[in-house]
């Protein structure tokens, strides 16, 4: 399938504050393409440039099954805006969804400055964007760690897995075979654990966004 990169034709760090317009527009303008955002320090495959990737729209798991979940809404924006949660996928995911391009942004926005995150870098998150019937759909994947324990494994435990934002859309890549055939649905599960911020960190955010809290 098609898998294209998308760089910025300045010589600019891997940050997505100020560009998320961009993505959107990349999102509407290429169409049905699904437009992807990687954290310099959340699987970036090359972190000191600044750039999307993009595939073709359909690839991801979480393009259809995001239907299929429960939504505890956050915040709204305007006449169609909305960040949500995501219930029951095994691992932390906000939606934002709008008709409307600037009320996007002001979710993101509002997002964005909840999260947590260490002074002068930006929080750790995963982003999948697309534009389809007239709406824009942007699933965030706030991030703890980078690369899960087994990734650096010497024994049979050892899976050479790193999560960027096609994993935690739920396309999981196996460089090595035997990666491929042995990886369980739990170990999959695990590394979501262990590479996603816990149900209370969760809440906090949330709470953030909704400004019950400082």
């Amino acid at each position: 399938t098609h898998h294209y990169t998308i760089p910025a034709t300045t010589h600019t760090p891997q940050r997505i504050e100020n560009r998320i317009s961009d993505m959107l527009t990349i999102a509407h303008d290429y169409a049905p393409y699904t437009i992807f955002y990687n954290g310099a320090q959340c699987g970036a495959s090359a972190p000191m440039h600044m750039h999307f990737q993009a595939v073709r729209g359909g690839l991801i798991p979480i393009e259809w099954q995001w239907r299929e979940a429960s939504q505890e809404i956050c915040a709204q924006e305007g006449y169609s805006g909305r960040i949500s949660l995501l219930k029951d996928m095994y691992r932390p995911i906000f939606l934002i969804t709008s008709y409307n391009k600037s009320e996007a942004e002001k979710l993101f926005d509002k997002l964005y400055h909840a999260l947590p995150s260490q002074e002068g870098q930006e929080p750790m998150m995963n982003i999948i964007a697309r534009y389809e019937g007239g709406q824009w759909l942007m699933w965030v994947f706030p991030r703890s760690k980078h690369r899960p324990d087994c990734y650096y494994a010497q024994d049979d435990k050892r899976r050479l897995i790193s999560p960027a934002s096609v994993e935690m859309g739920g396309l999981f890549i196996a460089p090595q075979r035997n990666d491929y055939d042995n990886i369980t649905a739990q170990e999959i599960v695990n590394i979501y654990n262990e590479v996603c911020p816990t149900t209370q960190e969760i809440e906090k955010i949330v709470r953030k966004i909704r400004n019950e809290i400082e």
